[in-house]
């Protein structure tokens, strides 16, 4: 039976209310510190993944640059203004290519603003540490 302390943490129906409500708002919070921590793992990836495709097209860019002096080079002496205008008709019809392809596929409608990471008020806190303790 009950030892006939008025809400009590043990008391019965209401206690094992109580016991539940902790046990889902632990699960919940649990949950919650996982997908705060998957959001900043895939944003940490992300960033990677940028920096690595930046480097490459920097390189890329590199190899481009030597690639076209080395045409320019090859015709200096012979048809030095027909290459370098060959060049860059062929430069300006990737960059229209490009473009192109950047438009038809949605690039050039307005984008929404960046949203504040679920993550960070969770790190602004610390954890959900508090939670729990309003129910018990």
């Amino acid at each position: 039976m009950t030892d006939g302390a008025p809400g009590g943490s043990g008391s019965g129906l209401r206690g094992a209310f109580a016991q539940l409500g902790a046990s889902l708002l632990a699960l919940l919070r649990t949950r919650l510190e996982l997908v705060a921590l998957e959001f900043d793992e895939e944003r940490e990836r992300t960033g990677e993944q940028l920096a690595l495709t930046l480097v490459a097209m920097l390189f890329f860019a590199f190899a481009v640059f030597g690639a076209t002096s080395f045409v320019v080079a090859w015709f200096w002496d012979t048809h030095r203004y027909v290459t370098l205008g060959a060049v860059t008709l062929v430069y300006l019809a990737i960059a229209c290519v490009a473009c192109g392809g950047y438009a038809s596929a949605g690039g050039m409608r307005r984008r929404p603003s960046p949203r504040r990471s679920p993550s960070s008020s969770v790190i602004a806190r610390g954890s959900l540490n508090g939670s729990t303790r309003a129910v018990t």
